[in-house]
C-alpha cells in the first residue's frame, strides 16, 4: 500500500514525526519516513503571529530540564490554544474582579469572556455574543521530497481549511502570489506532491488484474488495470473480448470460432466436416 497507487490521508495523530520516531533513541527512521511520502495530513493550526514568534524566541532560551520541551523553536500542536485558553480565563477574571458590583463565579466568568479581544499565539482570539470562539482553521500538510532538507521528505504546510469565510492570513500574506481557492473553505498555496514526487493527482480506482480471450486476435490476454478492458457477452452479437472461461467451453462463443481453436475436441474442425 506504499505506492502511486495509493494517498494516505491522516488526521494530527499520524501526520506528524513522531510515527517515524524510535521511541528509545528520539531518531527518526529516515527510510520509513521517505516510504510514505505523499502522505496528506489535516491538523489544527498551529501557532502563529507575532505574538507567537515572541513566544518562540523566549522559549528557544528556556532549559528543557527545567521546562520540557524548550531548547527549541517549536511547541505541541496543542501548547499554543492551552497557552491562549488560560489567558482568556485570566482576562475574564480580571474583568469581573475590576466590577465592585460582580461576584466572581463561573456564570459571570462566561459573561465576561463574550467581550473579550485578544492577540495571542494562535492569532486573533475573538469570543462572540454566544461566548463560542473564532472559526475552526485547520493547516492541510504534505510529507514531500522537495521540503527544502536535503535527502529525506518531510511535512510541509500547503494550505488551510477554514469553518468560517473570514480571510486567510497564510494565503493573504505568506503565499498569495501561489495560492489556488478551491472554495471558500479550502485554501492552498501549493499542490500536494504524491508517492514518487507527481503533482499530478493519481489514479485511485484500483481493481484487479483479470484475464480474458480476445475473440478478434485469437488469443487469451490480461487487463493489468482491471478497466481499460469491457467484458462483452457472447450472445451473438459480434461480441469480442469475452470472459476467459469461455475458452474451450465447448460451445461456440466468439463470431470467428477462435475461442474453441485448437482445444482437445474442436468444434470449429466437427462444424467444418459435419456443417
Amino acid at each position: 500500500m506504499l505506492s502511486d497507487k495509493y494517498v494516505w490521508l491522516c488526521t494530527d495523530a499520524c501526520a506528524n514525526n513522531h510515527i517515524f520516531t524510535d521511541p528509545e533513541t528520539g531518531k527518526v527512521d529516515e527510510k520509513l519516513r521517505n516510504k510514505f511520502a505523499g502522505m496528506i495530513g489535516v491538523k489544527y493550526e498551529t501557532g502563529h503571529g507575532k505574538v507567537y514568534r515572541e513566544f518562540l524566541d523566549e522559549w528557544e532560551k528556556e532549559d528543557p530540564f527545567q521546562f520540557p520541551g524548550s531548547g527549541k523553536r517549536e511547541t505541541s500542536y496543542y501548547a499554543p490554544y492551552a497557552y491562549d485558553t488560560v489567558f482568556l480565563y485570566l482576562y475574564a477574571l480580571a474583568a469581573v474582579a475590576s466590577d465592585p458590583n460582580a461576584t466572581v463565579s463561573t456564570p459571570a466568568l462566561i459573561n465576561a469572556q463574550k467581550n473579550i479581544t485578544f492577540q495571542g499565539l494562535t492569532g486573533i482570539v475573538k469570543m462572540d455574543s454566544n461566548g463560542n470562539e473564532r472559526a475552526a482553521v485547520f493547516d492541510i500538510i504534505n510529507l514531500r521530497y522537495d521540503s527544502l532538507k536535503a535527502n529525506y521528505a518531510d511535512f510541509v504546510l500547503i494550505g488551510k481549511w477554514t469553518q468560517g469565510t473570514e480571510s486567510n492570513e497564510f494565503i493573504e500574506t505568506r503565499l498569495a502570489n501561489h495560492s489556488e481557492v478551491i472554495n471558500e473553505r479550502f485554501q492552498f498555496a501549493f499542490k500536494p506532491q504524491f508517492h514518487g514526487g507527481s503533482y499530478h493527482h493519481p489514479d485511485l480506482d484500483v481493481r484487479n488484474s483479470f484475464d480474458y480471450w480476445s475473440c478478434n486476435d485469437g488469443e487469451e490476454k490480461t487487463d493489468e488495470t482491471g478497466k481499460s478492458v469491457r467484458l462483452e457477452k457472447p450472445d451473438g452479437q459480434g461480441a469480442n473480448n469475452i470472459d476467459k472461461d469461455y475458452r474451450c467451453d465447448e460451445f461456440i462463443d466468439c463470431y470467428n470460432m477462435s475461442d474453441e481453436w485448437g482445444c482437445p475436441v474442436s468444434f470449429p474442425v466437427l462444424f467444418i466436416v459435419y456443417g
